[in-house]
């Protein structure tokens, strides 16, 4: 009885151990509207990982005088290599992509927004992997 109780206290620890969480990477840096130029504005990217080279993506972003947050999904490098991905915005009612390059870990590419007859370019993006 006394060694099944030894057992048992070191056993149920184990099953207590903490798993880690998903990897989570944070960029920053600026966008720019096609149709606003000379106005780049502040741009926020969580990037977590969920396997291989894919990811789920945040982007936090004031436009029009509001904050918005895109959620969706990437593949590709952070760091190095391409990157592309497709975010919607709050409402669900409007999709853009974003695609690119990163080199050592500054991401610059393009965004555009998904339209019934084609994909219609938006701007630019740069951001640094913090």
């Amino acid at each position: 009885m006394k060694k099944c109780l030894i057992i048992l206290c070191l056993a149920i620890p184990l099953g207590f151990t903490a798993t880690p969480g998903p990897e989570m990477y944070t960029m920053e840096g600026s966008y720019v509207w096609t149709y606003s130029r000379k106005s780049p504005g502040k741009l926020k990217a969580e990037f977590t990982h969920k396997r291989g080279d894919r990811w789920s993506v945040v982007f936090y972003f004031r436009f029009d005088g509001r904050n918005r947050v895109y959620k969706g999904t990437a593949e590709g490098n952070l760091e190095n290599g391409s990157l592309k991905g497709t975010v919607k915005n709050e409402n669900k009612q409007r999709t853009f992509t974003f695609q690119g390059t990163s080199i050592e870990g500054k991401f610059s590419g393009t965004h555009a927004e998904i339209k019934r007859n084609g994909e219609k370019k938006t701007g630019t993006l740069k951001l640094n992997l913090q």
